[in-house]
């Protein structure tokens, strides 16, 4: 058998020296303290499998020590699930770069990205996503985009972005529809020609299209393209759609050897994973979908800025809630209902679960999601926003879903009644908010909300 204490030796051994300091013990006079030594050599625990082996058969096959490590390992990988924390102290992250070599070395696992058994159920995101980690993650049709995206967007407050991969695309609807003087863009109001309206046009609004469709061969044949005066920079041409500049990516329909291949979360990746495909000067990334349109983009982006008037409180995330039509003629009617599908399926199945645990004190639960992601809002500053995100990504991605909407609602809900509860826990009692604001969880004294707002006035559709 092995004792309490060779157990614990065994797990401080991953552990650099004098990361836990004896002074939290207690002091002790010397006639307790010799009391104390007494009771402790009089007590002795041992771990043992010899029973289970006489009446079960049971044998171990794995040696103490490996075992220790692979669990360390295992609660390791899940405190940081979504890669390193930027907030971590030098200290912390000394020790843990401590402990992840020296488990690295005691387990000698290397997993293949697509093994969760091997993985233990951890989930390995594409390379490009804010949620990977560097040494455990796959690469994808995005790297490339990303990397050219970021170059693009430096210098930009905020982008709008949205993705169109059909490879039948002829048009971003929201290009064709825009009127040039209005709100409904990055850079809206600033002259075109001057040099700096120009460049906000062009840089702060991306199109992720497809390489293959109409739509790119057309427009460079066209001459649609659009040049950077900053020639520093070094960017290439770039192809130019109504307010929108297009960055081609490349056949999606192979090369993604992936877990999550041929999902919803991939395709979409930047949609609910944006934090590395913009500059870092990028403070806010809109989502809009082809055939939407913002009514004022400005006015957004002031709302992002003042938050929830409260003080010492910031919006990591708005949506809009679904309109909740039943006007036949109405394209946004929500009364025509098909069998979802069987992962779709199962994912409402388990969230109302979670609801009918929690006595339903939580979004949703209806037949269609309470919330509509045909708009998203990103603040892209701060390590809790990128959790936020993270949180989300993971579930639309494990799922396997053709949406994020019900993955959007449940964690949305879910880091809302955790800092209700965190809140009438430490307060005493729930402070009343807004009802558009969802609370979500921080590391710090900052509040921080998600807002779902009505679509009337917001965003307009066209088909």
């Amino acid at each position: 058998g092995s004792s309490i204490k060779q157990i614990r030796n065994e797990m401080m051994g991953h552990f650099p020296p004098n990361s836990f300091s004896d002074k939290a013990q207690p002091i002790r006079s010397s006639s307790t303290k010799q009391r104390y030594n007494s009771q402790r050599q009089a007590t002795k625990a041992y771990a043992s499998t010899e029973l289970s082996n006489s009446l079960l058969g049971f044998k171990a096959q794995i040696p103490m020590s490996v075992g220790i490590a692979k669990t360390l390992a295992w609660f390791r990988n899940r405190s940081a699930p979504f890669g390193k924390d930027s907030n971590v102290t030098p200290q912390q992250k000394r020790i843990g770069s401590f402990v992840d070599n020296s488990l690295a070395k005691a387990t000698k696992e290397e997993c293949s990205p697509f093994d969760r058994e091997c993985l233990y159920g951890a989930s390995v995101f594409p390379c490009v996503s804010e949620c990977s980690k560097a040494k455990n993650c796959t690469p994808s049709a995005w790297d490339d985009v990303a990397s050219l995206s970021r170059s693009v967007t430096s210098g930009c407050d905020a982008v709008m972005f949205t993705i169109l991969l059909d490879k039948d695309a002829e048009q971003i609807p929201s290009a064709a529809s825009f009127n040039a003087s209005s709100l409904s863009f990055i850079g809206a109001g600033l002259s075109e020609i001057d040099d700096v309206g120009k460049q906000t046009r062009a840089r702060c609004n991306i199109a992720f299209v497809s390489e293959d469709s109409p739509l790119v061969r057309r427009l460079r044949s066209e001459g649609k393209m659009y040049t950077d005066g900053n020639g520093s920079n070094e960017l290439p041409e770039m192809i130019r759609h109504g307010f929108w500049t297009l960055l081609p990516l490349k056949d999606t329909s192979s090369g993604w050897m992936h877990a999550f291949s041929g999902s919803f979360a991939l395709r979409y990746l930047p949609k609910l994973s944006p934090g590395h495909f913009f500059g870092s000067s990028v403070r806010y990334a809109i989502f809009v979908e082809p055939s939407v349109l913002i009514s004022d983009v400005p006015e957004i982006l002031k709302q992002m800025d003042v938050g929830s008037m409260e003080q010492n409180s910031v919006i990591a995330m708005m949506a809009t809630e679904r309109c909740q039509s039943c006007d036949a003629s109405d394209h946004r009617s929500t009364c025509t209902w098909a069998r979802p599908k069987s992962n779709d399926s199962i994912q409402r199945t388990m969230h109302n679960m979670v609801r009918v645990s929690l006595k339903g004190d939580l979004l949703g639960g209806e037949i269609t999601p309470v919330i509509d992601s045909s708009f998203l809002v990103h603040s892209l500053q701060g390590e809790d926003t990128r959790m936020l995100r993270c949180d989300v990504y993971s579930e639309a991605a494990q799922w396997g879903s053709s949406s994020d909407e019900r993955s959007l609602e449940f964690i949305l809900s879910l880091h809302d009644f955790w800092s209700r509860a965190g809140n009438h826990w430490s307060n005493g009692g729930s402070a009343e908010i807004e009802s558009s604001l969802l609370g979500v969880l921080s590391s710090s004294d900052t509040q921080i909300f998600t807002q779902i707002v009505s679509p009337e006035g917001v965003i307009t559709r066209y088909k």
